[in-house]
């Protein structure tokens, strides 16, 4: 319902593989409409991200950087792919920087180019006339476990530990690799399983990293709701994550799509102090949004 707009091959794939993502500026309105509903304010939150450092992901129409104008500021968590790689020394730094007896709000998780043609994980960026990889990070990794050769030692430890983290889920049947000179359907399957493998290796990182800090639950099973206002907080704050997969379309000279945001949770961690919704409620709120303020532009 969503991608009615674009062109069929990139529309089937959408359509295929992330048929509940939705435009970046829908998501954008409809998380900050609830925060504020709820007290979470620029004045009282600090934000912070671990997304990938790819130059996709911080143009001015992306989730991120339309969060980072409203907060005015955000705090960089992530490194190669969005692995949160400051660590809880990052964190608990991040976590000391916000105001006094304020709240942190995150937003995590990779990303995935799609080409005009509907290819998985390539990406025609600007004034290069052939696609490449994205997120090319992951893609590295992936290569490496297919094809394994021997290290020289100067491999850089942020690739190490995605090579390590994308060899278990090959191992586990989470990742099914593409044979050389596979099909456009058995490449996509391929990237498709691998976004969302790097999804769940960055969630994992952030509910470790999170949970040293607030000796609290994981955020895995913790979900955010409308009605839990920050004047409810203990002076510990409270943390909102927002995790999802962003997906950066094509943006050619006549087409110049938005990048599209799949929400796989939106949660707050607080103690056992939470209440829970589904995402299907943040995907019904979207849909609200974009039939009443036609946010779905080009």
């Amino acid at each position: 319902v969503f991608v009615a707009a674009m062109a069929n091959a990139l529309k089937a794939v959408m359509q295929k593989y992330f048929q509940h993502a939705v435009p970046c500026t829908a998501v954008y309105h409809s998380v900050v409409r609830r925060l504020l509903t709820d007290g979470f304010t620029p004045e009282n939150t600090l934000f912070g991200c671990s997304v990938c450092v790819d130059e996709i992901n911080h143009d001015n129409k992306n989730i991120v950087s339309l969060l980072t104008s409203f907060w005015d500021e955000c705090f960089v968590l992530g490194g190669l792919s969005g692995v949160p790689f400051v660590g809880t020394t990052g964190f608990n730094a991040f976590s000391d920087h916000r105001p006094d007896r304020g709240h942190r709000f995150v937003i995590y998780g990779p990303h995935i180019g799609i080409s005009p043609n509907g290819e998985l994980g390539a990406y025609l960026r600007h004034g290069k006339h052939e696609h490449d990889s994205a997120c090319g990070a992951s893609v590295k990794a992936l290569k490496v476990v297919k094809k394994p050769v021997p290290l020289d030692g100067t491999l850089e430890h942020q690739i190490k530990f995605l090579v390590d983290q994308v060899q278990q889920r090959v191992n586990s049947g989470a990742i099914v690799p593409a044979p050389d000179g596979g099909s456009l359907a058995e490449r996509n399957h391929e990237q498709h399983g691998l976004v969302h493998a790097m999804y769940n290796i960055i969630d994992e990182n952030i509910a470790a990293i999170s949970s040293d800090r607030a000796k609290s639950a994981a955020v895995a099973n913790q979900s955010y709701s409308a009605g839990s206002p920050a004047s409810s907080a203990a002076s510990t704050g409270k943390l909102i994550v927002l995790g999802g997969i962003q997906i950066n379309t094509p943006k050619l000279p006549n087409n110049h799509y938005e990048d599209y945001f799949l929400p796989l949770r939106f949660g707050v961690l607080h103690g056992a102090q939470t209440k829970s919704i589904s995402v299907d409620a943040l995907q019904a709120d979207v849909a609200s949004l974009l039939a009443n303020d036609d946010l779905l532009t080009r």
